[in-house]
């Protein structure tokens, strides 16, 4: 299961664009009159007028399922999950509808919610991006559902702008990732690749604390890539480079010292074994003479 967002281009386009179609079923709904479009529009339009401070009201997210999901994946199963979805990322008293597009391998439903609740109140989500993907990602080990979508099998020639972007990035950031020794060593290989990198700084420490990635106009955070691109995962990332070149330094070092020990042995073994010339290499007569010295020495002693 996973979660993505959308820009708001205004209530009445959005509605008309999941709605108005032949493969839109209709879930789920609360707070508008579901049975007409123009109506559902008015009561989205005439609720955000009591809060007319909150910049982009209309809030678009789209819940999708892996295609290994769909045998589970009926319409009452997808509206319980959207509705469990909007509470756990804390949209509630506001206005929603649901609506499943059956036109694709994987279920996927649209979610169109008023960030102005009933009271007039805003709708405000701490990391929205983030939380998100947590709640699908928890979903998912809860419900026995398939974890995201492997990266492997993303159509890129079909992705355009921000996604296309974004996809990019990734890619660079995990080929990066895989030798960087630091972050100025990071910062530029992905120089190289004309992606700039932006840090969010802490106030009292002044420490980095978040990470954004960006090219050419465009900008991303970190967890808008990916979860693995947070600034304190990618630093794990790269202590963790810096502990597997300590240990190849190490392995190298201990393979020279075995080298060079090599190279000594055989001069102590030839120092030790050495003898003074001849010592054993005496012709065989002059070998042979001594014996009958000795022989005859004894001969005379028994006369």
């Amino acid at each position: 299961m996973i979660a993505k967002g959308f820009k708001g281009i205004g209530f009445a386009s959005t509605l008309n664009y999941v709605l108005n179609r032949k493969d839109a079923h209709l879930l789920d709904s609360k707070g508008v009159r579901a049975y007409n479009l123009r109506a559902m529009t008015k009561d989205f339009e005439r609720q955000r007028t009591l809060r007319p401070g909150v910049r982009n009201p209309m809030a678009h997210m789209v819940l999708s399922w892996s295609p290994d999901d769909r045998d589970q994946m009926d319409q009452k199963m997808m509206r319980h999950c959207a509705r469990e979805y909007l509470d756990r990322l804390g949209v509630k008293d506001t206005q929603y509808v649901t609506v499943y597009h059956d036109n694709t391998e994987h279920p996927h439903v649209h979610v169109v919610y008023n960030r102005v609740d009933n009271q007039g109140k805003g709708v405000h989500i701490s990391r929205e991006w983030y939380n998100s993907a947590q709640i699908c990602r928890q979903m998912s080990e809860e419900y026995g559902f398939t974890r995201g979508t492997n990266r492997s099998q993303i159509n890129r020639a079909a992705l355009k702008g921000r996604d296309q972007q974004r996809i990019s990035i990734s890619d660079e950031l995990d080929q990066a990732l895989d030798t960087a020794q630091d972050w100025d060593h990071l910062q530029s290989l992905l120089s190289a690749q004309e992606i700039d990198v932006f840090y969010r700084m802490d106030v009292e420490t002044q420490r980095p604390v978040g990470v954004a990635f960006g090219k050419g106009k465009m900008k991303f955070k970190g967890t808008a890539i990916g979860t693995r691109f947070t600034f304190n995962e990618i630093d794990k990332r790269i202590r963790f480079n810096q502990h597997l070149s300590r240990l190849r330094e190490q392995r190298q070092e201990e393979k020279r010292s075995e080298q060079r020990e090599q190279m000594v042995l055989p001069q102590k073994e030839q120092h030790v074994l050495s003898r003074p010339a001849g010592f054993y290499d005496k012709p065989r007569q002059i070998i042979k003479r001594g014996m009958r010295q000795k022989r005859s020495r004894g001969m005379g002693m028994g006369m």
